[in-house]
């Protein structure tokens, strides 16, 4: 397996399984955190690609590192979420008197919860993995030899 696809995916399940337990025990928090987990697996990502692949292929193979870990982070982002969402929704139904007497109420609930976090789970994702991109390629770039010229 090539250095990009192996360190993009290591990168990716360290943010997959934050954004997993944040997105449980966040909901919307969990786009703030991605884009920490994000820049940092990126960095790591394409950091390990430069002292991997040859030097005219280090950046833009950093570049895939941190796009995969961008995407990984959009995947897990959208199944915590939806997790936080059946969690939140269900805790709450326990301690309110007119969910349990009218269904429609929760179910209009859940239906504004789970379209805010998809919504801003597809927004954040879409950005994070330019950035994971920009990181990837960058802290690629910085992990070659001094005076080794990239593309």
């Amino acid at each position: 397996m090539s250095p990009r696809f192996k360190w993009g995916l290591i990168a990716g399940a360290g943010v997959a399984v934050l954004n997993l337990c944040g997105g449980m025990l966040m909901g919307v928090f969990n786009n703030c955190l991605s884009v920490i987990t994000v820049t940092l697996a990126a960095a790591a990502a394409g950091y390990f690609c430069g002292r991997q692949e040859k030097a005219g292929e280090a950046v833009r193979a950093g570049a895939i590192a941190g796009a995969l870990v961008g995407f990984i982070n959009l995947a897990s982002q959208l199944v915590g979420g939806t997790l936080g969402g059946l969690i939140g929704a269900g805790f709450l139904s326990a301690f309110s008197q007119s969910s349990s007497s009218d269904p429609t109420t929760w179910l209009k609930g859940v239906g504004v919860g789970f379209g805010l976090i998809i919504v801003l789970a597809l927004v954040f994702g879409a950005a994070l993995i330019f950035l994971g991109a920009g990181v990837g390629a960058l802290a690629a770039k910085l992990a070659l030899p001094a005076g080794q010229p990239a593309d």
